[in-house]
């Protein structure tokens, strides 16, 4: 495990984890208002309260990490004194809600989470006490169901895990319009329901405020979309780690598909780029991997009797494994809440290879006493 970046060195179950990997060096010269972004980490709300007081000044690290297909996720570590009283535990009960504000934004930059779990750790005469809150996608995972979807769309078939979540609604983009003729949902989770479905078809989802709501986002691979941001290596970016690997499965996806009415077999086949896969360089993973020859795979979808669907299958099962052609870290001069999971941002200052667009689809945000810092997750699919 990498050094930890800072504040308290106790792990817990998942600070360790989250927080690793980021350098002490903090730079006031960065942009996008990192200054405005700590501060804002600072001013978490608790059920609407100000977390005021002993417990604020309490507060050792904060850690806010976002994630494609994963509930986003808050901790917040406290090292408690004498003064610590019951109300100071009882404000963070299971279920409250915590929120950073937006300030007049129309839409905030994190979701609500709501608090899931609580670690107290003493040792040698300290006592840290850690609070764990997910959004509401980790609703999801409680509970495994067993509901069938007859001649149903990808949008009703994830309206209805949407509407099992109160204030919880669905917003979709991109998404196959086409009716599927069965598809079930077998004594699982509704998070694993959901991820099952937006893997088949190249999907992602997350959770975003907008207009004051809680959505549920669910879109095509926005991999190759236009780019938010510019990053500089050594003015925006203090560290970066970028792994190139050629994909090794893929470059044809065959799809076979059965009609249980008729007993007959169809097929579908994706060979080719996307267009969002081009916009992410000059060669993308298949291109470079041709030298090694083809790397055809099939999938066997008996849930799916038409062609064009098992193109579409196809497609997307392709882009997976070329989505991950470049993979890395980029660790930035202290906290920028903007750059988050699921927006395209483009590195410079590196090399001509490797300097482009990347996809975030990871941020750990950290704020401590010592230091604040975002970092990224980056895929690219070409070079």
């Amino acid at each position: 495990m990498s050094e930890s970046i800072g504040g308290s060195d106790t792990p817990t179950a998942h600070n360790a984890a989250e927080g690793a990997g980021a350098s002490k060096t903090r730079d006031s010269g960065s942009t996008y208002g990192v200054a405005r972004n700590a501060n804002e980490l600072r001013n978490l709300t608790c059920d609407g309260n100000a977390i005021a007081g002993v417990a604020k000044a309490a507060v050792a690290s904060i850690v806010v990490v976002q994630e494609i297909n994963v509930p986003a996720m808050c901790q917040i570590v406290f090292d408690i004194g004498e003064r610590w009283a019951q109300e100071d535990f009882d404000k963070f009960k299971p279920g409250a809600k915590l929120e950073l504000p937006s300030e007049g934004a129309k839409d905030a930059l994190l979701a609500p989470m709501y608090v899931s779990g609580m670690t107290l750790d003493a040792s040698a005469g300290r006592v840290m006490l850690t609070v764990t809150a997910f959004d509401k996608m980790h609703f999801l995972r409680f509970g495994a169901y067993t509901t069938p979807f007859a001649k149903k769309s990808d949008a009703a078939i994830f309206e209805w895990v949407a509407n099992s979540v109160t204030g919880l609604t669905l917003s979709v983009s991109e998404l196959r319009a086409e009716p599927y003729p069965y598809v079930l949902q077998d004594n699982e989770t509704r998070y694993d329901f959901l991820l099952r479905r937006c893997k088949q078809a190249n999907y992602e989802c997350m959770i975003e405020t907008q207009g004051g709501k809680e959505m549920l986002i669910v879109r095509s691979n926005h991999q190759g979309g236009s780019t938010f941001m510019t990053l500089a290596y050594k003015k925006d970016v203090e560290a970066i780690n970028l792994d190139m690997r050629v994909p090794t499965l893929g470059s044809t996806v065959t799809s076979l598909g059965y009609n249980v009415s008729s007993g007959e077999t169809d097929a579908g086949s994706c060979s080719s780029d996307s267009r969002r896969d081009k916009a992410m360089g000059n060669q993308t993973g298949f291109d470079v991997a041709s030298p090694f020859g083809s790397s055809p795979i099939t999938l066997r979808r008996p849930d799916l009797n038409d062609a064009s669907s098992l193109d579409y299958v196809s497609a997307a099962e392709r882009a997976h494994h070329q989505h991950a052609f470049i993979e890395g870290t980029a660790t930035l001069r202290g906290v920028n809440l903007q750059a988050r999971a699921g927006i395209n941002i483009r590195l410079v200052g590196t090399s001509t290879s490797f300097d482009g667009p990347y996809y975030v689809v990871k941020s750990t945000h950290r704020f401590d006493r010592n230091n604040d810092v975002t970092a990224l997750d980056l895929k690219r699919s070409a070079m």
